[in-house]
């Protein structure tokens, strides 16, 4: 049985402790083959991966046939995100071991997930992503560019990333020669050759 806790708009799921070696096979045609799952992260990953699932560590932010996208609470929490279905997926993870190693717990916990949702989660998790798009379609270019600002103006990388590309590459710090010789003519040694404005 799988329990939902609504905060804020979130979708999370939190299922009973079950053993480790009782997973359920995947739902109808949107879940992943577990035989896979357990090939793919190999079995030490897969077995840290399910007390993510069982826990409630995972929240579903995007669903469709093709492709979950998930938040799952770890030291941090992660992005993740599944394509594909049956045997046939891969995925991303924003933690370290994704980058060290590929397919993470955080993916493992994200599959078993999707796995355990009925079709009236499914759909409860699809709609409010529908939802959130309605809205900001709602807001018009003018209300969305206010948002976004107000967001990188919290964010530094995102407002680097904006600067970055709305002037082109932010300019290099000039070398130390260059600077050098800025401090001689600042200084009144206008006999250097830098001074010079020929």
């Amino acid at each position: 049985m799988v329990f939902l806790e609504h905060s804020k708009s979130t979708l999370m799921t939190r299922k009973p402790k079950s053993p480790a070696n009782k997973i359920e096979p995947a739902a109808a045609s949107h879940g992943f083959d577990v035989a896979a799952l357990r090939d793919l992260a190999g079995e030490t990953v897969f077995a840290r991966g399910i007390p993510y699932h069982q826990d409630g560590r995972v929240e579903i932010i995007r669903f469709d046939r093709t492709r979950i996208l998930a938040r799952v609470a770890g030291s941090e929490v992660y992005r993740c995100e599944l394509v594909g279905s049956g045997k046939k997926f891969s995925g991303q993870c924003a933690c370290r071991a994704y980058s060290d190693s590929g397919f993470c717990k955080h993916l493992v916990a994200t599959a078993l997930t999707a796995n355990s949702l009925g079709p009236g989660m499914l759909e409860q998790a699809t709609g409010r992503f529908a939802n959130i798009c309605e809205h900001l379609r709602a807001k018009g270019v003018e209300g969305l560019v206010e948002m976004v600002l107000g967001i990188a103006e919290r964010d530094p990388s995102l407002l680097k990333e904006f600067l970055r590309n709305s002037r082109g590459p932010l300019p290099r710090p000039p070398a130390p020669a260059v600077l050098s010789n800025i401090a001689k003519c600042a200084t009144g040694r206008r006999g250097s050759r830098a001074c010079s404005t020929g």
